[in-house]
């Protein structure tokens, strides 16, 4: 009984968003049902990401890319600053996972509790989540007649601790990774190749009682991209495998997600994003996963916003929705 109480605790436990937000406790729990759960919605952190459903690995740029792959910063050579933030709305199913099943909130994150500030100057980025952490990401890139190559890295350091905001700890991690860009632009056509690859440290983390809890996984992404004209307007689709893995236990959790922007004219875009998620070791309360997003960006002079929505869905063995999350982003940033 006991343990099927600390279990039910743990299910009921937040899901995390992007590299941000994700669950703790992992180092005591032998059930991996509640790591499975913890991370699908790594690299979530702004809405720029979220609208292309974390497809963004050869395609990140500018601050954006300070989780998802921070080679992506090469791009960016103004100072600014920049602000973001997310509300969630995690549910639970109510019944036994082999029945029909009804789902209930059981966390809600407002975005008072998970926005971020910035600080942007060429390839050099900080961000600061208040009592969650503090990143910092720099890159460097190459252009060159054979196209640009870019290289980046983070480095995360989790604030939370026992009096805090402790559910949300991610652990101590970095990550490193690579990008290339070609561009071909003539009188009437474009036509960009982009390619990417990331890897992210497992993140731990030591409490106030000295354990150490291993919070995030391992991930390792690849990805791909190609952008051409469409008329007077662009299409950039993105493609890209990653594989989430923990040193504390076999299994790994595979994400297969697609994302197709509209950039219609100078300033506004439009993007829709779908992402498929299996595990290697299936067990009755998680089998598959999806996640699906919206989202729109706009630039006017030096500022830009972004907007976002996710839905995210964990199906059982039989087929049934058991986990889902409803999350809202926004981004705003200021080049000067």
């Amino acid at each position: 009984m006991q343990q099927n109480n600390l279990n039910r605790y743990f299910l009921k436990s937040l899901m995390a968003i992007g590299l941000i937000a994700t669950n703790l406790y992992a180092e005591t729990n032998t059930d991996n049902t509640f790591l499975k759960n913890s991370w699908t919605s790594l690299g979530y952190s702004n809405a720029k990401d979220v609208m292309m459903g974390g497809a963004t690995t050869a395609t990140g740029k500018g601050p954006s890319a300070l989780f998802t792959n921070p080679a992506g910063l090469s791009t960016n050579y103004t100072f600014g600053i920049y602000a973001t933030a997310s509300q969630i709305d995690h549910l639970n199913a109510t019944g036994s996972t082999n029945d029909e099943e009804s789902l209930s909130t059981t966390q809600e994150v407002l975005p008072a509790d998970n926005t971020a500030v910035g600080i942007f100057y060429d390839s050099f980025v900080v961000e600061v989540k208040p009592d969650k952490h503090i990143a910092v990401g720099l890159a460097y890139g190459l252009e060159t007649n054979y196209g640009l190559f870019s290289i980046g890295a983070n480095v995360v350091k989790d604030q939370t601790t026992e009096e805090n905001y402790k559910e949300f700890g991610t652990g101590d991690y970095y990550t490193g990774g690579f990008q290339y860009q070609k561009s071909f632009v003539g009188i009437e056509n474009l036509y960009a190749f982009y390619f990417g690859v990331s890897k992210k440290g497992q993140g731990v983390s030591q409490y106030e009682d000295q354990v150490v809890y291993k919070l995030s996984p391992i991930v390792q992404k690849i990805g791909f991209g190609f952008e051409t004209n469409w008329g007077s307007s662009s299409l950039l689709l993105t493609v890209d495998q990653s594989t989430q893995s923990w040193l504390h236990f076999d299994d790994t959790l595979n994400i297969m997600a697609i994302g197709l922007k509209w950039m219609m004219f100078d300033g506004f875009s439009m993007a829709i994003a779908h992402s498929d998620l299996t595990y290697d070791t299936a067990v009755p309360s998680l089998d598959s996963g999806t996640t699906n997003s919206v989202g729109l960006e706009l630039g006017l002079w030096k500022l830009n916003i972004a907007l976002a929505a996710m839905q995210k869905e964990i199906l059982n063995d039989t087929g049934d929705v058991y986990i889902q999350e409803n999350s809202l982003h926004a981004d705003v940033s200021f080049a000067f």
